[in-house]
């Protein structure tokens, strides 16, 4: 459960506990990062009505088999969603998701850094979640060097 998230910035989901001792931020443990965005979302800090959005990248990963562990949760959740465009090499299109921020309507902005590349403009992506009030929630499963 993470009724106590609204009291910090950053919360660090794993799988299972490979090196507990590495984690500097509140970390919690689900059986799959599906049922961890689930209960994110299902104990999310309060929000204004209008700021309960979940905003997207338009290349979301989805399998007969699994469905899509990053959007299953999202539209099982009920919260309103939108999608961000992104740019050939699959980095977010920053002039794009800041006129969607605009908005006002997100409250979570997801991030993913396919094929283990980290998008090297998160400190961007960073500065425009915390000036819109929006949650920045990375996906990080494949990425390399990482627990």
């Amino acid at each position: 459960m993470l009724q106590k998230v609204c009291e910090v910035t950053r919360v660090t989901v794993l799988k299972r506990a490979e090196n507990p001792g590495i984690n500097r931020t509140p970390t919690f443990f689900y059986s799959s990062a599906r049922e961890g965005m689930a209960d994110l979302l299902a104990h999310a800090p309060e929000a204004s009505r209008q700021q309960t959005g979940v905003l997207l990248p338009r290349y979301i990963g989805w399998s007969p088999l699994e469905g899509s562990g990053v959007f299953d949760p999202v539209r099982e959740s009920g919260r309103p969603f939108d999608f961000y465009a992104l740019r050939e090499d699959l980095s977010v299109d920053i002039d794009d998701l800041a006129a969607r921020l605009e908005t006002g309507r997100f409250q979570f902005i997801v991030v993913i850094h396919y094929f283990g590349r980290t998008d090297t403009r998160i400190g961007q992506l960073r500065s425009l979640a915390d000036r819109s009030g929006a949650l920045l929630v990375e996906d990080l499963a494949h990425g390399f060097f990482t627990a």
